[in-house]
């Protein structure tokens, strides 16, 4: 991981994610968030647990909530560090998420390949050699 001491954190990390997956890559990130919320809550994907689901969602209602605008109104710069913890904890677990959810392998396709199949039989000169 890089050395985050003379930028911003937020700065570093988008820095990071760009060098990582690229300019296309990150929106094809974020494009992966809702089909994986999905299969989350179906059970068909492990890359984000229930209770990390919940944990995202509790925290965009506290930032989004006018509760939250009290640490801000009291505090001004330093009330904002509570949601900029929170909304970076949120970014970079859903980062993470669906790296994991992008090698999952889904469907009938994916379990065939990842089967132990049967080695073929060897045929030298038209003599066949069984596999053992």
């Amino acid at each position: 991981m890089a050395d985050y001491s003379k930028m911003g954190a937020a700065a570093g990390f988008a820095a990071d994610s760009r060098r990582k997956y690229g300019d296309q890559g990150l929106v094809e990130r974020v494009k992966l968030v809702p089909p994986m919320v999905v299969a989350s809550l179906k059970g068909e994907s492990s890359a984000v647990s229930r209770s990390q689901l919940g944990l995202m969602l509790l925290g965009l209602l506290y930032i989004l909530s006018p509760i939250d605008l009290v640490p801000e109104a009291l505090f001004l710069m330093f009330g904002l560090a509570d949601d900029v913890l929170i909304g970076s904890w949120i970014a970079a677990t859903l980062l993470s998420a669906t790296e994991r959810f992008e090698r999952e392998p889904r469907g009938e396709a994916s379990n065939e390949s990842t089967s132990p199949t049967r080695p073929e039989p060897l045929v030298i000169r038209g003599e066949t050699i069984p596999a053992r």
